[in-house]
């Protein structure tokens, strides 16, 4: 880890986080709220079911050295917390605790967790000064600039959760950065993400830093991690609205995916899915260099984020990755790469569609034919 916290400015339209990472980084969560409300009063500390109780301690510490009455919020675990249905039962105590615009929030969390702070912390009281920290790399990636958006009953993403958390802090000793859980692999799927739509100069940052990350060396997930939340608020906060839809690259087929199979595999892996599909589209319909096409694959792989084997038609996938994207829009696109930094939304006809989706199939069944029941990833 390097020697002090790095510190980042994520500037995103509406907001701006102060993301920090390093060894005892978290340090700072008391200092930093304090200075940003000026006289400590409430705290509310949004806690996620099965954070370890010594790290809820150890804030709640650093929180009342300078002066914050802290009052635990229990949030649920994981996908649970993404949900509207996760928002009345936190409100409620928030309000029963009286907290008002002049106090404080802080939250510890994955990305779900974070997220439904950054959604309570924009609409409290017209706003409320926030801040978090991470338990997971996606966390640290997204929340800053993305929060993920809440579900509403079982629908994911139907709910924009602004940014709105004025502080994130990515400390080693609360988030193991390297991990390869499904946090971790979504951390690193939207860092691949980010760099391919932001630009080309972020791509080549990315490829330069792959021994470091390859080799699960901390500081590089903390240096590349962090730019990619800057990355993420620049793409979000663009003025061109082809760009700030090319957040979502490599989610058509990996909500198609995640429709047909669940989540068994990780939705990570069906990002990263997502995106090969995705480039080899753009190498046939947008004059995508094929050495970008591999080269992804190549990073993908090393990430640790592997193909999904799976029995699926063409057909089936079509259907399920029409049903996914009409929960959102009524316009149908795909969001296809011609260079990194340069990924747009077009038109691609179904037949198309088909004989590209023909050939996933076909590798993905094979690659699962190849392999024991119980080292299989999924069976549709």
């Amino acid at each position: 880890m390097p020697d002090a916290p790095i510190r980042k400015a994520v500037a995103v339209a509406g907001n701006r986080c102060m993301t920090v990472g390093g060894a005892g980084c978290i340090e700072r969560i008391g200092p930093d709220l304090k200075g940003a409300v000026g006289r400590p009063r409430r705290l509310a500390l949004l806690v996620e079911e099965g954070t370890p109780a010594d790290l809820a301690e150890e804030l709640r510490r650093l929180l009342a050295s300078e002066g914050f009455k802290v009052f635990e919020v229990g949030v649920p675990r994981g996908r649970d917390a993404a949900d509207l249905g996760a928002v009345a039962p936190v409100a409620d105590e928030l309000s029963g605790a009286g907290l008002t615009a002049d106090d404080a929030m802080a939250a510890v969390g994955g990305a779900e967790a974070l997220s439904l702070a950054s959604y309570l912390a924009g609409q409290w009281c017209g706003g409320v000064t926030a801040a978090g920290v991470a338990t997971t790399l996606e966390a640290a990636v997204a929340v800053p600039a993305t929060p993920r958006a809440l579900a509403v009953q079982g629908r994911d993403g139907l709910i924009s959760a602004p940014p709105a958390l004025g502080y994130l802090y990515a400390d080693p000793g609360a988030c193991d950065l390297v991990a390869e859980d499904e946090g971790g692999l979504m951390g690193r799927a939207l860092m691949v993400q980010t760099a391919v739509i932001n630009t080309k100069a972020s791509y080549g940052a990315l490829m330069g830093a792959m021994d470091g990350l390859a080799a699960a060396d901390p500081r590089a997930f903390v240096d590349r991690g962090l730019e990619a939340a800057c990355d993420r608020g620049r793409v979000a906060s663009s003025t061109v609205a082809a760009t700030r839809l090319s957040i979502r690259y490599g989610q058509r087929l990996a909500d198609g995916l995640a429709l047909l199979l669940g989540r068994r595999a990780g939705y990570a892996r069906l990002l990263a899915e997502g995106m090969r599909f995705a480039a080899r589209l753009g190498w046939q319909l947008a004059d995508l260099d094929s050495t970008f096409v591999f080269d992804q694959d190549a990073i993908l792989e090393a990430l640790g984020l592997g193909l999904v084997a799976c029995d699926l038609a063409p057909e089936q996938v079509l259907e399920a990755m029409k049903e996914a994207a009409e929960r959102r829009t009524n316009r149908a696109f795909f969001l296809l790469p011609s260079a990194p930094g340069m990924v747009r939304p077009r038109p691609v006809e179904d037949d198309v569609l088909l004989e590209h989706l023909k050939g996933f199939c076909d590798s993905r069944r094979k690659l699962l034919a190849t392999r024991a029941p119980s080292e299989a990833d999924l069976d549709g």
